[in-house]
Formats: structure tokens, sequence, C-alpha cells
């Protein structure tokens, strides 16, 4: 359930504190975080502002469900009666049943949080549907619009925020993964938001940087690598007998030697470790 809160209430976003790579590092000294330190957590808005104080040694249920109620309440977002009752019972600590999992994801879904304008009604539908460049286009004429309501520009520019903010965390898990040459996830992610992002300024540009990536002759090679290895884990995985395992090891082992140099070398390695 948590896990629902975090991806469609929130935008995770994971920075590695250890062995990280260039753009890792520049992150942690952004916000000032000590390489090689315990998990902590900061949940920020568009400008990158801590929405509430820095999360540290917080690692239960119910301490990430409370101070995820905390920064929901700083930040101003309601969330539908039925879905604040079960997280607020996940923070005090009751387990949530199987119903009311499912009843909270429904409801945190891609739904906006509060009622906007109606004259932004084709712009919420847009939102709400995935189409998240659409959405802003029609905002962005809204605010635009001389003639428009007060009421009507202010949420206009809420729903162009909401949508800056999903590009940006896109952005940033982009070049996340990219450094970690994590490219399977890397590709997936952007042939999966490309459509969502149609029409939203800049999008264009940034997609097609990621088509040149992808034909690149060592990102292709990586890729190649990190297919094989894929395979390589889902028979270890279904190995049986003390046999299959051994025989699978024998293949990463080979892989890892033919690969030298890859992500997929790496973790065949760790794989090996393990």
């Amino acid at each position: 359930m948590l896990v629902a809160a975090l991806e469609n209430i929130f935008v995770p976003v994971m920075i590695k504190n250890n062995n990280g790579n260039a753009h890792e590092q520049a992150v942690l000294k952004e916000f000032k975080e000590p390489a090689w330190n315990n998990p902590v957590a900061r949940i920020i808005d568009a400008e990158k502002k801590d929405v509430i104080p820095r999360i540290n040694g917080v690692y239960t249920a119910p301490g990430v469900a409370g101070k995820m109620l905390e920064a929901l309440d700083a930040a101003g977002v309601e969330l539908g009666d039925d879905a604040r009752a079960i997280l607020k019972q996940v923070a005090d600590g009751r387990e949530p049943s199987a119903n009311e999992v499912a009843r909270f994801r429904d409801a945190v879904s891609s739904k906006l949080s509060r009622e906007l304008h109606k004259s932004l009604s084709g712009a919420v539908k847009d939102y709400e549907d995935g189409k998240f460049g659409k959405a802003a286009e029609s905002a962005a004429r809204i605010l635009d619009d001389e003639k428009a309501e007060a009421q009507a520009k202010d949420d206009a520019g809420y729903l162009v925020g909401l949508v800056d903010a999903r590009f940006n965390a896109l952005r940033f898990a982009a070049e996340a993964m990219k450094g970690r040459r994590e490219y399977l996830k890397l590709f997936a992610a952007i042939d999966e938001a490309e459509g969502a992002f149609k029409g939203y300024p800049g999008a264009d540009k940034f997609f097609d940087e990621y088509k040149t990536l992808a034909k690149d002759k060592e990102v292709k090679a990586e890729v190649k690598a990190l297919e094989k290895l894929a395979k390589l884990e889902d028979d270890l995985r279904e190995a049986r007998t003390d046999s299959e395992k051994e025989s699978v090891r024998k293949q990463l082992e080979s892989f890892a030697e033919k690969n030298q140099g890859t992500k997929a070398a790496e973790k065949a390695a760790e794989l090996l470790k393990g």
C-alpha cells in the first residue's frame, strides 16, 4: 500500500549515497547529504524545497505513513476521506485488509486531489488519463487568456505545476539510470513516458536525446549484455537442484568474463557472490 502511495501521491526518486555516479554525487552535494550515511528521505516540492524536515531514522511502515500524512498536510493536499483514513490506520500501526489496500490504490491513482475550475475540465480529464503534455497545453491556454477568471488561472497554474513536477522527476530519474547504466530500465521508462508528455515544452528534445543514446554502439552492447543477463537471472531463479544451480553459476562466470567492463558483468559478479 505504501508503494501505491509513493508512486501515485508522490514522485519517488532514489539517490545512492555510496558508490554513486557523478550525477548522484552532485545531488548529495546539493542537498548537503553525507556519503555512506544511513538511508534518509526528503519530501520536496517542484522547487526542491523541503515540504517537511528531512526524514532520518524512520524505517517502519507506520513511521513512513505518518511522515506522508505530515507532508500532505503541510502541502495542503487533500486525500479522499476513505484513502486518508486507511493511510492513518497504517500510521497508527494497524494492518489494513486486502480490501482496504485495494480501495486505497484505486483512490490514489492519477485522480486529482482537488476540484479545478470548470474551464479546465478537458485538461483535468487529459491529466487523469495520463496525457500530461496535452493537459499542460490546455492549462497554458487558460493562463494566456486575458479574459479567464482569476480562479481559472490559479487552477491552470496548479495543473501546469503538477505536469512540470512529473516531467522534472522523469528527467531526474532518467539521468540517474543513465549514470548507473541501467539501460533496460531507462529505455523502458522513456518509451512509456514519451506518449504521456507529447506536446510538453522541451519534451521532443528530451526524448530525441535518449533515442540517440539508444543507437550508441557501446550502449547497444550494454543493452544486449543486460538482456542476456536477465535470461541467466531467470534461469538461476528457476534452478531447483544443486546441479542446475551450479550450471547457471558457471554460465554467469563465463558471461562476466566475456562482458568485462559492462554493467551486466558487474551484476553477474554480484550474483556470484550471493
